[in-house]
């Protein structure tokens, strides 16, 4: 009951941004979630950003430690290796996908009827993709903290890629424009960084608990 009005709590300021957004003309080529956004001039890239910043912070704080529960061991007087951490880990991953895709479902669906469409050449489903993966990994970031008994460094980390992400121009830019194959670098990137994120679980859930 605890965990339900804490995400209550923190779900209202987020839709206040979100429908703030939606009431000020969203932008019609990139998805809310997702930095650069072109309609936005603000000087300081952080604040400018402040829709996707609070896309990414508030998409990790909702969903508090639901995906990683079930990697956290049920006996903490365990003192033997774990098994069957592999089908966990995908378990793990099953959930915090079908998350991810419904916190950036929600919001572009909201938006594309803002808008009455996905924006020229689909650009709106192309942004809130990179969107979800941005969130994915944040997420995935903040669990390997938890995994290896220290929270605080798990958040830290994760806040300090939010806040990379939205600030650092030269970065979004570059992870905007395309590889050498056709595919914009975002998509390699958070791609390869979240497959290893989420493979450091097996050894770290395979590890001796001795408490």
């Amino acid at each position: 009951m605890q965990r339900v009005v804490c995400r209550g709590l923190l779900c209202v300021p987020y839709a206040a941004v979100v429908f703030e957004y939606l009431i000020r003309e969203p932008s019609k080529s990139v998805f809310l979630g997702c930095f650069g956004n072109a309609d936005d001039t603000g000087d300081w890239p952080l604040l400018a950003n402040r829709v996707p910043l609070a896309f990414l912070v508030f998409g990790m704080l909702i969903i508090m430690e639901w995906p990683c529960s079930i990697l956290l061991s049920n006996n903490a007087m365990a003192c033997i290796r774990r098994r069957g951490v592999c089908r966990k880990v995908w378990r793990y991953l099953i959930r915090l996908v079908a998350y991810c895709l419904a916190f950036t479902g929600v919001p572009l669906l909201l938006t594309a009827s803002a808008i009455g469409g996905w924006g020229e050449g689909g650009s709106l489903i192309g942004t809130a993709v990179c969107a979800a993966l941005q969130l994915l990994l944040v997420i995935a970031i903040r669990d390997v903290g938890i995994l290896l008994g220290n929270r605080a460094a798990g958040y830290v980390a994760a806040l300090m890629l939010c806040v990379i992400l939205e600030s650092v121009k030269p970065v979004e830019s570059w992870l905007m424009t395309d590889s050498f194959c056709g595919l914009p670098y975002w998509l390699i990137v958070f791609n390869l960084a979240a497959m290893t994120v989420i493979a450091s679980f097996v050894p770290l859930c395979r590890r001796m608990e001795i408490i």
